[in-house]
């Protein structure tokens, strides 16, 4: 069985080598969400994070990951227009 890399292992390891594959486990851990809610996105086709199949193998590349956390990002919608002063 293949050991898992630390938080800052898995950092070194992909800074040194950006094409490199990642198992769904390291790939839930770099985007803060488990193993099972990875799976079901990838078969319930829920997110659009692109993934690798080798055999019956999964696994995903470091750019899609960057590019599916870049897509994910929302502006900031600023202070609301109708938010009332508080006084004192």
């Amino acid at each position: 069985m293949t050991e898992l890399l630390t938080p800052s292992q898995l950092t070194r390891e992909l800074a040194a080598n950006a094409t490199m594959l990642l198992t769904p486990r390291q790939a839930a851990e770099l985007l803060h969400t488990t193993y099972g809610n990875l799976n079901s996105w990838r078969h319930n086709r829920r997110h659009s994070l692109a993934y690798v199949r080798i055999g019956r193998k999964i696994y995903y590349r470091l750019q899609d990951i960057e590019a599916f956390i870049a897509a994910s990002v929302q502006p900031g919608d600023g202070p609301r227009k109708d938010a009332r002063k508080v006084s004192k």
